[in-house]
């Protein structure tokens, strides 16, 4: 890959692939500390409150989507999808939205801006936001390996295997794309704009998935937030996953094209279509989410 034009550059960031790279293992280690620090301590505090008991029940009815075991399951699963795997499962993801938030927070001044108009901070600020967001995809992409086939050597139940295979795929499509990016193209728009949508609407849906785990449906105000929820989240995934994501990838095959750069042109090919399938299959689970609760 070459380095981007001098125009694109900026003094405070090298963006070279093994600085990058660096740089996502760093957060990768970082991420995977925050994480083993604070799920825990979250997991204590959410099992405190009222509504811990809707949590729980909600999120395991996830983790049943997912291949978890609804029964005992030894000796992978000796109490099943237990009330205290639920319980963490729940936390834990609660803690990733908020690093995806955080992530997305520092891409919004050159979204806003555009490259040529930001300053060199808020340049390195989009940079290290999706290098760190590269880095939460290499530790939990590491983390999830060792739980599906060395569950002993982490200390935690295994992981389905169908379970794997989402996270991964995600996890690979998001470090094929970011790293050779910023390299050749940190300074075009849709890029800006796809990267925006991603974080920002994994964090919205996500977010307020999180809430809505905690309501009770059989009370007549919780269950109107519930449908609330999930007409609000297609229309994030309509906007972020189909407009956004559509015009964006139109727009960037076409300067790939324009730019005769055939290597990305065809790396953009395989992990376009892999984006837009999970991106459709997001549109699906939120059209039957209204569908059911609406």
């Amino acid at each position: 890959f070459s380095a981007p034009s001098q125009s694109c550059a900026s003094p405070m960031i090298d963006l070279s692939i093994s600085t990058q790279f660096l740089w996502a293992l760093g957060f990768a280690v970082f991420w995977y500390t925050f994480l083993q620090r604070l799920t825990p301590r979250f997991s204590q505090w959410v099992a405190t409150k009222p509504w811990a008991r809707h949590a729980i029940q909600n999120q395991k009815r996830m983790l049943y989507n997912f291949g978890f075991p609804q029964s005992p399951d030894p000796p992978l699963f000796p109490h099943g999808t237990s009330d205290e795997l639920s319980l963490y499962m729940y936390s834990w993801l609660t803690v990733v939205v908020t690093i995806h938030g955080v992530c997305g927070l520092l891409v919004l001044p050159v979204l806003f801006k555009g490259w040529q108009d930001s300053s060199d901070v808020e340049r390195l600020a989009y940079v290290l936001g999706l290098i760190a967001d590269v880095g939460y995809d290499i530790q939990d992409l590491a983390n999830i390996t060792l739980s599906t086939f060395a569950p002993d050597r982490v200390g935690k139940p295994r992981t389905p295997l169908v379970f794997f295979i989402i996270m991964t795929l995600h996890h690979q499509m998001a470090m094929l794309l970011v790293i050779p990016m910023n390299m050749r193209y940190i300074d075009w728009q849709p890029y800006h704009q796809i990267a925006a949508a991603s974080l920002f609407g994994a964090t919205l849906c996500y977010g307020t998935g999180q809430y809505k785990m905690t309501l009770d449906m059989a009370k007549g105000s919780e269950l109107r937030q519930i449908k609330g929820i999930c007409l609000f989240q297609l229309m994030v995934v309509i906007i972020t996953r189909v407009w956004v994501w559509f015009t964006a990838l139109y727009l960037t095959m076409w300067k790939l094209y324009d730019d005769g750069d055939t290597l990305f042109i065809s790396c953009g090919v395989v992990v376009g279509l892999l984006f837009t399938i999970f991106n459709l299959a997001l549109v699906k689970d939120g059209i039957q989410a209204v569908v059911k609760w609406v």
